[in-house]
């Protein structure tokens, strides 16, 4: 049993030392560019993960290529450096060779400024990765990424070097979870909603919730929103709703309106209006930044708070010491899955109870990276029951659907820049598996090139996030929109076409609740949230239906 502490308040000196460290950024020695026909200058994003990663590897860039008189220049950070910025910076011909931050890649190919950034493929993905010593791994830097389940590519050859993976899921107070309330981490949403009941049950006296969100200023719920639509309609029905196109032919669906009324919506919903409740977040949920939403987190105000990865490195500096009764987990498994698979409309016609423990052993199976051969055992072993293959299979692979926003996170080189050759060896230093390895643990965060660099931190944080993206049937979701959507349709919001993100659109239009203000004591069922999902579904269906370019 972990020990409980630092559960239901800050001292005023940890309060002031959140204050006083989130507000600070490192200065550089300098912000000047060296145009010597041997420098490149690098400019990288200051937001979330900081830039130290980028300042250790330019010093072994440095010390390696000493003698050539090679050298990178680390220029001042910018705080939050999205693509507006770089696209921008590189059309005005800023003299900045390399860049380190978010954005799109077809932007920077053909985009509204035209070509902006350097072509890889030849000269960094074709080549081979460099170690620190100076000598060359056996395989290509290409090969090194093959396994990510997302295409790194524009016109089949490589604009940026991918340098984080990302993965989304939940963060959860387990001092409060496991050592309070008694409870278990929940593997699926009907675990989770038990969870939800029974600290809600006490909420009136403890003012302690199931939840914590930040509504106001960034999209984390979309970790629930997009991995429980793939959950239960699949890879193939999610990468169509992406793009409007059929996954097989890839030619635009008769009708591209379709992808928006499909169950998979519905039932994600669902689950979503269930957690989104107001009544059973913290106070402030609905208006507070990120950081307070954290820090309700670890203060004891909360128990719950879907979130990125990216989270540990944000609140090392702030809340060091409270992040060992923090724990990351995967987006629960959606139950209504499990009676999809094995219910009453299935040659297994299990009961609602015996759907539940069916899908919650193959979980356990699929989160242990057990075979497929193993879990089949392990079920017949624990329920008297034989599960097909394929359908052990399919719990498997959607269990391990991993949402991120690591698609957009790439070192661009820019297509003004004169030591074009230069930075290609810059980055293949950052493709091997000692960059690899040293950028991951400098930020706290995995790295494409070596997904387990980060497997020996014994910490509560980074194991499970390294068992999740090391785990047989993990797949990478893409999140942007692909194909005609993108192209012909333009439609950029997740669902809505009102420019309302879903969980806007949730708390302004489909709010509800079964829990009376002040008591917290149950008012009615849960079909209240079905009920709501229902509508929404068709209110959407509808306005895709509508939009003018799909008519």
């Amino acid at each position: 049993m972990k020990k409980a502490k630092k559960i239901l308040g800050f001292t005023l000196a940890a309060i002031m030392a959140i204050g006083g460290l989130a507000g600070c950024n490192r200065e550089p020695v300098n912000d000047t560019i060296v145009n010597d026909g041997k420098t490149i200058n690098i400019r990288a994003n200051n937001q979330g993960l900081g830039y130290a990663f980028v300042e250790e590897m330019c010093k072994k860039f440095n010390e390696l290529y000493k003698d050539e008189g090679y050298k990178a220049n680390l220029l001042a950070p910018i705080e939050a450096m999205g693509e507006q910025y770089i696209y921008q910076d590189i059309y005005q011909k800023s003299g900045v060779d390399l860049y380190v931050g978010s954005a799109d890649m077809k932007g920077g190919v053909d985009g509204y400024y035209g070509l902006l950034f350097a072509d890889l493929t030849d000269s960094v993905y074709n080549q081979k990765p460099i170690r620190f010593d100076g000598t060359e791994e056996d395989c290509t830097v290409a090969s090194k990424i093959s396994d990510l389940l997302y295409d790194n590519t524009y016109n089949s050859k490589y604009y940026g070097l991918p340098y984080v993976f990302t993965v989304s899921g939940m963060a959860v107070n387990t001092a409060l979870l496991e050592d309070v309330y008694g409870l278990e981490l929940p593997r699926t949403t009907n675990e989770l909603a038990y969870c939800i009941e029974k600290i809600m049950e006490q909420a009136a006296t403890t003012n302690v919730f199931p939840f914590t969100y930040s509504v106001g200023d960034n999209t984390y719920s979309a970790a629930y929103i997009r991995t429980w639509m793939a959950q239960y309609g699949g890879f193939e029905e999610y990468m169509e709703f992406w793009s409007m196109e059929d996954y097989e032919t890839g030619e635009t669906l008769e009708d591209p309106a379709s992808v928006f009324g499909t169950e998979s919506i519905e039932k994600m919903l669902e689950e979503f209006i269930r957690v989104f409740d107001y009544r059973t977040a913290a106070y402030g949920s609905e208006s507070q930044n990120y950081k307070d939403a954290q820090k309700q987190l670890y203060r004891g105000e909360a128990v719950f708070y879907t979130v990125s990865d990216w989270l540990y490195n944000e609140e090392m500096v702030r809340n060091e010491s409270y992040l060992e009764d923090v724990e990351f987990i995967r987006v629960p498994m959606l139950s209504s899955l499990g009676t999809k698979l094995f219910g009453s409309g299935t040659s297994y016609a299990f009961d609602d109870a015996k759907c539940e423990a069916v899908l919650t052993s193959i979980v356990e199976g699929a989160d242990a990276n057990m075979s497929v051969a193993d879990i089949i055992s392990k079920v017949n072993s624990e329920l008297s029951v034989t599960i097909a293959e394929a359908d052990v299979k399919t719990v498997c692979e959607r269990r391990n659907y991993v949402f991120g926003n690591s698609q957009t996170s790439n070192v661009f080189v820019s297509v003004h820049s004169e030591v074009k050759d230069i930075c290609a060896l810059f980055l293949r230093m950052w493709a091997s598996d000692e960059g690899a390895s040293l950028i991951a643990h400098t930020m706290n965060s995995n790295n494409p090139f070596k997904l387990s660099a980060l497997s020996d931190v014994n910490d509560n944080w980074q194991p499970n996030v390294t068992s999740i993206v090391t785990n047989q049937y993990m797949k990478q979701l893409p999140i942007y929109a692909m194909g005609y959507r993108r192209e012909e349709a333009a439609i950029s919001n997740a669902f809505t076409l009102t420019g309302l993100r879903v969980h806007s659109y949730v708390l302004q239009n489909h709010r509800v609740t079964i829990y009376k203000e002040g008591s917290y004591k149950k008012e009615g069922d849960s079909s209240v949230y079905k009920a709501a999902a229902q509508k929404m579904a068709e209110d959407i269906y509808t306005d895709a239906k509508n939009y003018n370019t799909l008519k």
